[in-house]
């Protein structure tokens, strides 16, 4: 195997010898001369910028093309973002206006007037009706506008056909919903009565009724 030290002359192998020897205590960094920085910022300014470097683009419909593709990259979850915030509130729409799962049904109605009852003023009308929903079948009684006496109150009853039993709802309510007796069969109090009762604290019917109607079996 050829030694490598064997290319170098004598003057040479000395100065190899001699940096072999040396320790770090024997050799320290000096600064370089001023006349040396000033080359060096010299030759970077008179270097040619990395714009004025670049040679000119040779294909700008690439580079159109190029610079349009970011901005899907970049909004392309706002455009989804938007699309589910448009179905969630389609969604929404159907569950309150036309998804709701509560039915109510007309099983049964009946007209109410004052026409045959003593001492009612002529010509008033209202209606009853009987409405299957999803907790039982309730009964709404609209009376229109008519309004008690002062010092009277409006009473709504079921009352069996021959007038032998009766069954109060409870005062004139403004949204016009009762609920029914729990066991009460309408078949054996179809006639619907809109009384006026005097605050005497007498339960019992005053004899005066202002409306009267009979629902059909």
């Amino acid at each position: 195997m050829t030694d490598p030290e064997s290319s170098y002359n004598e003057q040479e192998l000395e100065l190899l010898a001699s940096l072999r020897d040396l320790k770090s205590d024997d050799w320290q960094l000096d600064s370089p001369p001023p006349h040396v920085w000033a080359g060096i910022e010299r030759a970077i300014r008179e270097q040619p910028s990395v714009e004025e470097a670049l040679p000119p683009a040779s294909d700008p419909p690439v580079q159109t093309r190029l610079a349009s593709r970011p901005v899907l990259g970049r909004h392309w979850w706002l455009v989804a973002a938007s699309i589910v915030a448009v179905l969630c509130l389609g969604v929404g729409a159907v569950a309150l206006f036309g998804g709701d799962n509560t039915s109510e049904v007309v099983v049964t109605a009946t007209e109410l007037t004052s026409d045959g009852l003593d001492g009612a003023p002529e010509g008033l009308r209202g209606d009853a009706s009987v409405i299957e929903t999803t907790g039982g079948q309730i009964i709404e009684v609209d009376i229109g506008d008519l309004r008690p006496a002062s010092g009277e109150f409006l009473e709504i009853w079921l009352i069996r056909p021959d007038v032998s039993g009766m069954v109060s709802l409870g005062n004139a309510r403004p949204d016009g919903r009762y609920e029914l007796p729990p066991g009460l069969r309408l078949a054996d109090f179809p006639v619907v009565d809109v009384s006026t009762e005097p605050y005497d604290g007498d339960p019992v019917h005053s004899g005066a009724s202002l409306l009267r109607g009979v629902l059909p079996s």
